[in-house]
């Protein structure tokens, strides 16, 4: 059974404060050993302060931390403190690399804070409009390659229709 499946003992208060303290020093040596203990129960557990360890290492730009939470579940659009997920603190913090990672792994520009700001909203106001242009365009990418399946299922499909249409239609063989 993999870790993050795992039920694991229930963590305390401590072990999810040590567990989000490791994840912003960027020590994924430690989360992966508390996860290992505790399973799912604390990968998506809420400090004292109400961030994830995810947010925590978002925040600190550990693209390895970062990496071994979602690989182990992590919940990658969960809300910590003032509504932010990983990608908005990120975001915020002028961590391209952590940015970029989340948006492949796919974080949501869309999920807006407590104030209804997105993370691109966000990255603008501190002054990071290089990551918030990368979010635009990150996004209008994703739009246009959706727009192209569906444009090929759809003639895939007109295909496949015509084909039967053909089909019915031809003419009996002769003997």
């Amino acid at each position: 059974m993999s870790p993050n499946r795992f039920s694991g003992s229930s963590p305390s208060w401590n072990d999810i404060e040590d567990f989000c303290a490791a994840a912003k020093s960027g020590n994924a040596a430690s989360v992966g050993r508390i996860i290992d203990l505790h399973g799912a129960a604390i990968v998506d557990a809420k400090d004292s302060r109400g961030d994830t360890a995810l947010t925590w290492a978002a925040w600190g730009g550990h693209a390895e931390t970062v990496t071994l939470l979602l690989d182990r579940g992590a919940g990658i659009d969960v809300k910590g403190v003032n509504g932010k997920t990983a990608l908005a603190w990120a975001a915020e913090g002028g961590k391209n690399d952590i940015v970029t990672l989340l948006l492949k792994r796919g974080a949501s520009v869309e999920v807006k804070d407590d104030n209804g700001d997105t993370p691109i909203k966000g990255a603008k106001s501190r002054g990071h409009t290089a990551i918030a242009t990368q979010m635009e365009e990150f996004t209008q990418a994703k739009k246009q390659q959706a727009a192209r399946q569906k444009l090929e299922e759809d003639g895939r499909a007109l295909a496949a229709a015509r084909l039967e249409k053909l089909k019915k239609n031809r003419p009996p063989k002769l003997k």
